[in-house]
């Protein structure tokens, strides 16, 4: 079976490292390598956890240190949020990690130079380093196969009432990714009431799987955690997600709106070009047993 390259970038948050989890542990796709970002302003620390993740998970993945900040120095994340500390997860190991030279956005275009048309993106944190892809080399952005967003809503946000966390957490650099060409698929807060485990499902998952399957039961602990999952599984599983697609601009000036996504549905906006395939529904079944397929698959390629 042909599997997709990707790149995935995440932010250390349980749910980029859920999605890390499954992209590494499903059938459908072949990680090339994991860029970071700071969800508190430390890319490095970032690097630091996902190489002890790749510790437990027994695997070597090409790990690059991205962009730690917001492209606007007045973000949300600086203005309100400061630095906080992240969360300690005893349950990983100890790893070491040699930060390498090469920044992440630098990685991603060489990868993609060298598969042109093949690469696909996964960016299941605030978009800084696609935006530095895109800013310092336009030219490679219709050259990726496409780029699955774990973020935005055409409905409502989760951060605030209007705007998703993670578009929210770096508007500027949103708004650059939607206009730099790159094929766009947007899974935001619309899948949380198709994409969310029961507490006896996720139960099952933890006391019948084996490590891989604990350690998603673990990481999947809310409707955020579970939309990054559910990026993955559009990848792996396109032919099995309601796609529409729609002109999508991020607005910078609201009072009450900065950082939403608005996808112009109505039609009354000619001038604006679809740039975006906005992920409005999944079968929530589908993907419960995606989930349990994928770690249990895992599993057993780990026990062999």
């Amino acid at each position: 079976m042909h599997k997709k390259p990707l790149i995935i970038d995440v932010d250390g948050s349980d749910g980029s490292l859920l999605a890390l989890v499954l992209a590494c542990a499903s059938e459908e796709l072949s990680v090339e390598g994991v860029t970071c970002t700071g969800r508190w302003g430390a890319a490095d620390r970032t690097a630091v956890t996902v190489a002890r993740l790749c510790e437990y998970l027994q695997i070597e993945l090409p790990i690059y240190v991205g962009n730690g900040r917001p492209l606007c120095s007045q973000s949300h994340l600086v203005a309100q949020t400061g630095e906080e500390p992240p969360v300690e997860r005893a349950f990983l190991p100890p790893a070491e990690f040699l930060c390498p030279p090469q920044p992440a956005a630098e990685f991603m275009a060489e990868v993609i130079r060298g598969r042109v048309g093949e690469i696909c993106l996964a960016a299941v944190a605030p978009l800084t380093d696609l935006a530095d892809l895109a800013i310092a080399y336009p030219q490679l952005c219709r050259e990726v196969d496409r780029v699955v967003i774990a973020g935005g809503g055409t409905v409502r946000g989760d951060r605030t009432p209007a705007a998703e966390h993670n578009i929210w957490c770096d508007p500027e650099a949103a708004q650059i990714v939607f206009r730099s060409g790159l094929p766009l698929i947007m899974c935001g807060t619309d899948v949380e009431t198709s994409c969310y485990m029961c507490p006896t499902e996720r139960s099952g998952l933890y006391d019948r799987g084996g490590d891989i399957g604990r350690l998603v039961a673990e990481l999947a602990k809310d409707a955020a955690c579970l939309r990054r999952a559910a990026a993955i599984y559009v990848l792996c599983r396109p032919d099995e997600v309601n796609l529409r697609r729609y002109p999508v601009e991020i607005d910078l000036n609201g009072a009450y709106t900065r950082g939403s996504t608005v996808a112009l549905m109505s039609g009354y906006y000619p001038d604006k070009v679809a740039n975006t395939d906005v992920v409005l529904a999944l079968v929530r079944q589908r993907f419960v047993q995606w989930l349990f397929d994928t770690a249990a698959s895992a599993d057993r390629r780990r026990q062999g």
